[in-house]
């Protein structure tokens, strides 16, 4: 999954369930965008391929 941030710290808005489902892959900036690349994780907190 791509999401466009304004602040490299507010991906999941302080949701730490939320934080617990993802792998942050990679994290760009873009001008003032924050481009972050996620990876699902799976119930047990495996990464999904």
């Amino acid at each position: 999954m791509v999401c466009e941030t304004g602040a490299a710290e507010d991906v999941f808005g302080k949701d730490e369930e939320l934080s617990s489902h993802f792998d942050i892959l990679r994290q760009t900036r873009y001008g003032v965008a924050y481009v972050t690349v996620l990876r699902v994780k799976n119930e047990e907190g495996e990464i999904l391929k």
